[in-house]
């Protein structure tokens, strides 16, 4: 049965021909959607994706390899500067596809190649990312208590300094 069919789905929001959809009752999430959200919330603990974080482990392994002290030093304080700082837009974003469906998505699972896939859709799109930051937000432990003081300049600005601290590829 499509989830347009289904009475316990509702449509989130629509664009492009993409259809994002979340459970009416809030409470009937599969145990899987749970636990992946439980996950998401140890890197948004820290303000950083498991990719940045990948990044940024390999660049202190590499530096380590040749005796780059002062480069450790600044990874290493890239890391604190993450965990003081931890407010992530991506981290929010991830924990807001998290609880919403594709068409295609079996909401009895979680399979991180629809959470991809749904990231695509809205890293491409200015509405969709503005659409979901805050439902990301909310669902978001850690970011809770940001919600109501996070404006646009905040994240312009903590997205800026973020990208100086990634590292070049």
């Amino acid at each position: 049965m499509s989830k347009a069919n289904d009475t316990k789905f509702e449509l989130a929001i629509e664009k492009n021909g993409v259809k994002f959809y979340n459970l009416k009752n809030k409470t009937e999430y599969h145990v899987s959607r749970y636990l992946a959200a439980a996950g998401q919330e140890r890197y948004s603990l820290m303000g950083i994706t498991p990719e940045l974080m990948f990044d940024i482990e390999e660049k202190i392994l590499e530096a380590t390899k040749e005796a780059k002290w002062d480069e450790i030093a600044v990874w290493v304080h890239n890391l604190r500067a993450r965990r003081e700082n931890p407010v992530d837009e991506l981290c929010a974003i991830r924990m807001a596809l998290i609880y919403h469906f594709l068409e295609e998505e079996d909401d009895q699972k979680t399979e991180s190649h629809y959470t991809d896939i749904k990231l695509q859709y809205v890293m491409d799109d200015p509405e969709l990312f503005s659409f979901f930051l805050p439902i990301g937000l909310q669902f978001t432990p850690s970011y809770q208590q940001f919600y109501e003081q996070i404006t646009p300049t905040f994240l312009e600005q903590r997205k800026g300094i973020l990208k100086m601290l990634e590292p070049k590829r």
